[in-house]
């Protein structure tokens, strides 16, 4: 397989300005899984997101207690929000998780040398259904286990709706030797009723981030040898800092996998938004053909618009926009995506998603997402250094077709006199947006549908030409309104 060396950074020229990033923890750093926190009163306890046992995506919750001095724990926020925001009303419901002992100390005489998984049920003004917590005893009648699913044995329905689901990984005060917990689950007792998903229940992906793929919620057993995806953080490769998003699909089922931020706010005054991320990809031979041609080969970025709605109470989307990228071999280095979006008027929140549809295939590190409004002069973007650049391209333009922003990609091998112009069908010049001496490099053009006397064309076909010194080449784009 070509090796493409690519290492790019994103340099907004003086002709427009890049604010602030809107996305938290854009470079996938920090020690904590989303939506988890650590407590206790013991001074030895060690609480470690850990990476030396887990079933799936690369990480587990692990507590190490060597002496009995107090308690330890993992807890969790609310583990039901977004499209999940409650459990409806008398629907049959099961909860547990997937533990690993090693070392412990076995048949606990009382509470306090137990380890147990603890579960809160609560409605929305915050009163617990159970009138207490739901405690499930993991079993220690030996010191050291393999995986043991720990669940609910009773199904577990309300005549209300639960607003919020919480668990706590506890270790009692005189509980010793390490506990390992990975895969929550919620699941239905009753074919057909929708239970909805936890969050992060896999506890894969660090503050500001959560994922999904088929069935995630679901902690089957068939996981210890076959999952259906890996996706998370690791330490493996980062183009920044220690960490980066991991996601791997290595079979040919219908596993569509997508890697979520939490929902953001920004300000949004109509401006586009530059989206950006470094991507690094091991593809298996002839994914990334697949994927440059064929979308449900794909891999690239979803962006879903909220009302300003969207929380731990809600999810309330008003739109979305997905952006596959052009991937120029089957394995790279690290090589920078960007594209420009322009959010819908009502749209207060977005959130990014990092994306393998159906039939992607292969092993890809993402890391420093960036989302920042860019308030363009005359809207060019450079976005990558010169070396990677050895002929002149007019690369692509998204979306196409588009109504009415449209972001067209191209590439200059040398210094040089350049033109962008449109033309429409009859072949009329309509826009020139670009006419200048240009340095070698990998540029963006945002364009908004208007001719060279500011008016809005109307929609049709259009041919994009951009022309060097020895160099020519058009590219077709649809206007529909």
């Amino acid at each position: 397989m070509k090796k493409c060396m690519i290492v790019s950074v994103l340099l907004l020229i003086t002709v427009g300005v890049a604010l602030s990033d809107y996305l938290p923890n854009g470079g996938l750093e920090g020690g904590l899984p989303n939506y988890f926190k650590v407590g206790g009163t013991s001074v030895t306890a060690e609480k470690v997101w850990a990476t030396d046992a887990y079933r799936t995506g690369g990480r587990s919750l692990k507590i190490t207690k060597p002496n009995a001095d107090g308690t330890a724990y993992w807890e969790s926020d609310d583990l039901y929000r977004y499209w999940s925001v409650f459990v409806g009303q008398n629907v049959g419901m099961q909860v547990g998780a997937w533990v690993k002992l090693a070392g412990v100390n076995v048949n606990p005489a009382n509470d306090e040398q137990k380890i147990r998984l603890v579960f809160n049920f609560f409605m929305a003004d915050g009163t617990n259904l159970l009138q207490g917590p739901l405690v499930l005893d993991v079993p220690q009648t030996v010191a050291n286990t393999d995986w043991l699913e720990v669940k609910s044995t009773e199904a577990l329905s309300f005549p209300v709706t639960v607003d919020s689901i919480t668990v706590k990984v506890l270790m009692g005060s005189e509980a010793t030797g390490t506990v390992y917990v990975d895969d929550i689950f919620i699941r239905n007792t009753v074919e057909g009723e929708w239970v909805g998903d936890f969050f992060n229940c896999n506890v894969d992906v660090p503050t500001g981030w959560f994922y999904w793929w088929d069935n995630y919620p679901a902690g089957s057993a068939d996981w210890a040898t076959k999952v259906p995806v890996l996706a998370g953080a690791t330490q493996e490769q980062a183009h920044s800092g220690e960490w980066s998003l991991k996601i791997q699909e290595t079979d040919d089922d219908n596993d569509e996998c997508v890697v979520n931020s939490d929902i953001a706010s920004f300000d949004n005054d109509g401006s586009p938004l530059v989206l950006s991320v470094y991507m690094k990809a091991e593809l298996a031979d002839g994914y990334a053909e697949l994927a440059n041609t064929n979308g449900s080969y794909g891999i690239g970025f979803t962006v879903t618009w909220h009302d300003g709605t969207g929380g731990a109470n809600g999810w309330g989307e008003v739109g979305g926009t997905d952006y596959r990228f052009v991937i120029p071999s089957d394995t790279t280095d690290w090589v920078q995506y960007v594209c420009i979006m322009t959010p819908p008027e009502n749209a207060r929140q977005f959130s990014l998603r990092a994306r393998f549809w159906n039939f992607a295939k292969g092993t890809t590190y993402w890391d420093d997402f960036s989302v920042k409004k860019y308030a363009p002069a005359t809207g060019i973007i450079e976005v990558s250094e010169p070396k990677v650049v050895s002929n002149y391209a007019l690369l692509s333009a998204y979306p196409n077709p588009f109504n009415p922003t449209t972001t067209i990609q191209f590439s200059v091998p040398k210094r040089d006199k350049v033109t962008l112009v449109v033309y429409d069908f009859m072949g009329r010049k309509v826009a020139e947006l670009v006419n200048q001496t240009m340095d070698k490099g990998n540029y963006l053009v945002n364009w908004n549908a208007l001719d060279n006397a500011n008016r809005m064309l109307p929609s049709g076909i259009y041919f994009v030409a951009i022309q060097g010194s020895d160099f020519r080449q058009t590219y077709k784009i649809t206007l529909l309104k």
